[in-house]
């Protein structure tokens, strides 16, 4: 893959799906045993319209990673912004490549017959259904980069965005101007917020298989937060 070149993969509305797991956590549940038969109700009528209403896109440029100072505070792209993050540029050296990308799911929006606005619970719902939809495409449009990246050899890191670890979220204005966001209808409030609201922005990088790559930044972390706690 030529370092610069943008990438815009196909996507419809069958290619998203909702992970029922990931839906319960978020929604509070530790197993669908919890789930309260008006709350399953809720689920299953919005499930199918929501997903059908949403309008995926996905963007994505690689690009050459540069190493700044030792111990590691950060890493520099082409053009000579510097991403302040120790843990995350621990993780992504040694990289032969990585791509800066961005996504969205659109603005899906429920047309139910006889439904009025107003509907605490079923918007509560909604806005969960949505979410697990957007991180579920997160996955599959990471899952299609590294396939792309295995024809020449290279293997997948994890992927982390401005927020996560200690990456500043203020960083994704920069991270979006390299993944070419705009291109597929994101862009930033004057308070920092993704606009479509379900928008995820990332980067991973790639490297040989016998590389270090695959390991993830919590390796490097002395908080051990829930999520990676042993």
């Amino acid at each position: 893959m030529e370092k610069g070149r943008i990438w815009r993969p196909d996507l419809c509305p069958d290619d998203l799906a909702v992970d029922e797991a990931a839906l319960l956590f978020r929604l509070g549940y530790p197993d669908a045993k919890c789930v309260s038969d008006q709350v399953r109700r809720v689920l299953d009528q919005i499930g199918e319209p929501l997903r059908r209403s949403c309008r995926p896109k996905a963007v994505a440029r690689f690009l050459e990673l540069v190493e700044i100072e030792s111990p590691k505070r950060g890493f520099s792209v082409p053009g000579g912004f510097v991403f302040s993050t120790r843990l995350v540029s621990g993780a992504l050296f040694p990289a032969k490549l990585w791509a800066a990308f961005a996504l969205t799911i659109g603005e899906p929006t429920l047309d139910l017959p006889g439904e009025k606005g107003g509907d605490l619970l079923r918007d509560y719902c909604a806005d969960a259904v949505a979410s697990v939809l957007a991180e579920g495409l997160a996955q599959k449009v990471h899952e299609r980069l590294s396939a792309l990246m295995e024809e020449s050899g290279l293997v997948s890191g994890f992927r982390y965005s401005p927020g996560y670890c200690d990456w500043p979220v203020t960083d994704n204005r920069e991270l979006l101007a390299l993944a070419d966001a705009e291109s597929i209808g994101i862009t930033l409030t004057p308070g920092g917020m993704m606009s479509p609201r379900k928008s995820i922005s990332a980067i991973v990088a790639f490297g040989e298989p016998d590389s270090t790559i695959r390991e993830p930044a919590c390796r490097r972390c002395e908080k051990r937060c829930p999520h990676f706690r042993k």
